[in-house]
């Protein structure tokens, strides 16, 4: 397992290898001021829950998973960080369910991509009146996509790639949304690099193709 933290106290970012992996980053943590961190993307994390001390992170505003095995749910623990704005798992083959994501009330963009074991949106997300973007690309498990359960603000659903999912089209225009289908998501994000929240949103409009609303296809 291995992190890389990113802050503006840092000149670039920084990568630490853990062998032991709970104990060991858990040590870490407890040596961590609250606001020495702006991001973390933890890879290769084994393990359904996070380190109690992950909570210390005040003012960590990027959380991302890559290819963490048995997170099947958004970590409980990262409901207690207040500045956390954007949370994404990548190739989280166990990730299966929205749980946990209720607690996040600053979430302003969740990502969940090529998670295939992803097959519906399981939570009622319309409470997270700070969601504006919502990237399910290449779960290719997700099926049907229950509109209301989305906030009214959110501005981009990401369904590239998800080529089973479907939703109903009567309630798209309830929605307002600015995009159904961003073309080419990853090439948005530069090697590790996580855009914030604002620059996403940003760049996601500026990627908007004009689809028809029922293709999702590669």
């Amino acid at each position: 397992m291995h992190v890389i933290i990113k802050s503006d106290k840092f000149s670039r970012p920084l990568v630490i290898q853990f062998d032991d992996e709970s104990k060991s980053f858990d040590n870490f943590l407890a040596l961590v001021l609250p606001d020495a961190i702006d991001s973390i993307e933890i890879f290769d994390w084994l393990g359904s829950k996070m380190p109690k001390k992950i909570s210390t992170l005040t003012s960590i505003k990027e959380v991302h998973f890559v290819r963490c095995h048995d997170l099947e749910c958004v970590p409980s623990e990262l409901g207690s960080l207040p500045n956390l704005e954007h949370v994404a798992f990548t190739d989280c083959a166990d990730f299966m369910s929205f749980r946990g994501i209720e607690k996040c009330k600053n979430c302003r963009v969740f990502r969940a991509c090529r998670c295939d074991n992803l097959d519906e949106i399981d939570v009622d997300l319309s409470k997270l009146d700070k969601l504006v973007a919502l990237d399910l690309s290449r779960c290719t498990g997700l099926r049907y996509v229950d509109l209301s359960k989305l906030p009214k603000q959110l501005a981009i659903l990401d369904l590239h790639g998800a080529s089973g999912a479907y939703f109903d089209a009567d309630r798209v225009a309830a929605l307002g949304l600015r995009s159904t289908q961003i073309q080419d998501y990853s090439r948005l994000i530069s090697g590790m690099t996580l855009a914030t929240p604002d620059d996403m949103v940003a760049q996601l409009q500026n990627a908007i193709v004009a689809r028809s609303m029922a293709g999702f296809d590669d």
